[in-house]
C-alpha cells in the first residue's frame, strides 16, 4: 500500500521522526525511507533537490503529492489513512483543539531550544554575548515551565494502576500524549511495542505507571 510513498530524512532530526514515527502507527507497510548523511551534504543531492527545492530534511512524496514540511505530513496521513493503524487525531472538539493547539505550538519550544543549544555554533565568536546566552536560557525556562504544566494535565489522567504490559489507557492518553510524542517530538519517554504502551516514565515524578 505504502510502495509509492519516500522519505528522505536524518538522522537526530524531529521532523524527520514525526513523518517516520507517523508512518508507523498508521501500519503504512512497505514505505521507502533513506537515511541521509547531512555531514556530507547528502540533503543537496538531486534526489532530493526533486522533491525539496531548499535541500532540507524531511523530503516526503506520496506518489505525486509532495509534502516536506513535518507537521503537514502527519495531518495529510491521517487524513488520508484514517481508518488505518492507530488514530491520531481526535473526534470530539474539545480534545482536538488541544491536540492542534500543541502540535503547532510545539515549534516554538524546538526553536527555542535549538537557540541555546546550538549558540556556539550558529553566531559567530566575536557575536557573541553573555546577556544573550542568559536571555535565551531564560527563555527557554519559561517556555519549558508552560510544557511541564501540560505535561503535568496530562499525566494526571493517568490512572496509576496501570503497569507493565496492561494497553488499557484511557482517552486522554491515547489522544493526547501519544498523538504528541508521535507527531509534536515531545518527549514524553514513551516506549511503544507495536501499538502497545509498554512504559512511560514521569521523569520529575520519579514514578513507573
Amino acid at each position: 500500500m505504502a510502495s509509492d510513498m519516500i522519505v528522505y530524512w536524518g538522522s537526530g532530526s524531529p521532523p524527520c521522526w514525526r513523518i517516520l514515527l507517523c508512518l508507523e502507527e498508521k501500519a503504512l507497510q512497505g514505505y521507502q525511507q533513506k537515511l541521509l548523511s547531512m555531514e556530507k551534504q547528502e540533503h543537496k543531492s538531486a534526489a532530493v533537490i526533486e522533491i525539496n527545492p531548499r535541500g532540507q530534511l524531511p523530503a516526503f512524496r506520496h506518489g505525486e503529492h509532495v509534502i516536506n514540511e513535518s507537521l503537514g505530513a502527519v495531518l495529510y496521513l491521517e487524513n488520508q489513512f484514517k481508518a488505518q493503524g492507530t488514530k491520531l487525531m481526535p473526534e470530539a472538539a474539545a480534545e482536538q483543539a488541544v491536540v492542534l493547539q500543541r502540535m503547532f505550538e510545539v515549534p516554538t519550544l524546538h526553536q527555542k531550544s535549538v537557540i541555546v543549544i546550538m549558540y556556539t555554533w550558529i553566531v559567530p565568536e566575536a557575536e557573541r554575548h553573555e546577556s544573550a546566552v542568559t536571555r535565551n536560557k531564560q527563555a527557554l525556562g519559561e517556555e519549558l515551565k508552560l510544557w511541564e504544566g501540560y505535561l503535568a494535565k496530562v499525566c494526571s489522567r493517568i490512572p496509576i494502576e496501570i503497569r507493565g504490559w496492561n494497553t488499557h489507557y484511557n482517552l486522554y492518553l491515547t489522544y493526547e500524549c501519544h498523538f504528541l510524542s508521535v507527531c509534536a517530538s515531545v518527549c514524553l519517554s514513551i516506549c511503544l511495542c507495536g501499538r502497545k504502551l509498554r512504559r512511560i516514565w514521569l521523569a520529575n515524578r520519579g514514578v513507573y505507571v
